[in-house]
Formats: C-alpha cells, sequence, structure tokens
C-alpha cells in the first residue's frame, strides 16, 4: 500500500488516479505546502510517499551510534571477561569480544554472562 500525503485531508481515503488505494494522513504533511507550489508539483506531491519517522528514527539508529554502542559494549566485555565462566584464552576472549552483538542477540546464556562482565562489582 502506497501512503501518501493530501492537500485535502477531508477526503476520504480511495483509489488514486493511478488506481491504487491511498491513505491520506493529515499528520504527515509534506514539508512544503502543496498550495504553494505550482500546479504540476502539486499533482506529484499528491502521490509523495511520506517518510515521517525516518528522521527520528535516523537520529538514534546510525553508524555512528551502532559503532559507539558496538565499542562501549566491547570494551566493558573485555574488561569484565576474567567474571565470566568461558575459557581464558586470548583468542576465545576476542572472538566472543567481537561478535558479542550477535551472541547478546541469539543467547540467552551469552546476555547472563555478558550482564556479569558488564557489572562493576564482582558477584
Amino acid at each position: 500500500m502506497l501512503l501518501t500525503v493530501s492537500a485535502s485531508p477531508a477526503r476520504p481515503a480511495g483509489p488514486g488516479p493511478s488506481g491504487r488505494a491511498e491513505l491520506r494522513s493529515s499528520f504527515c504533511a509534506p514539508r512544503t505546502p502543496v498550495a504553494r507550489q505550482p500546479a504540476r508539483q502539486q499533482r506529484h506531491a499528491r502521490r509523495q510517499t511520506t517518510t515521517c519517522a525516518l528522521p527520528v528514527i535516523g537520529l538514534f539508529v546510525n553508524p555512528f551510534t551502532i559503532t559507539t554502542a558496538w565499542v562501549a559494549g566491547a570494551y566493558k566485555f573485555y574488561t569484565g571477561y576474567e567474571r565470566t565462566p568461558f575459557e581464558n584464552s586470548d583468542s576465545k576472549k576476542a572472538t566472543l569480544t567481537a561478535l558479542w552483538p550477535i551472541l547478546f542477540a541469539t543467547s540467552a546464556d551469552f546476555r547472563k554472562h555478558f550482564s556479569k562482565a558488564i557489572s562493576s562489582s564482582d558477584q
């Protein structure tokens, strides 16, 4: 389904000029008011796909914040590795540190040991 923005939100949703159903929303309005655009751009603006939530999500989910979270988690896990029951070899420590986000998402046992490793007090 194509989410479009209309200049007249009072008009009910229904098949648009292209024959596809259109969802009209006044919540996600285009950046430039349609009334101020030339007629050709007005027709195009009615079929414009909205991206309302993307700027908000982009503030938190972007390469910088993902990399920062990965590095912070890796550092905390690496420094607290001795609090885990995992084998204390350098290769095992480096592998688990590098793969911690994947292991954290897929293994409940790893989540428990990861929490122990990043906690500041010995338990």
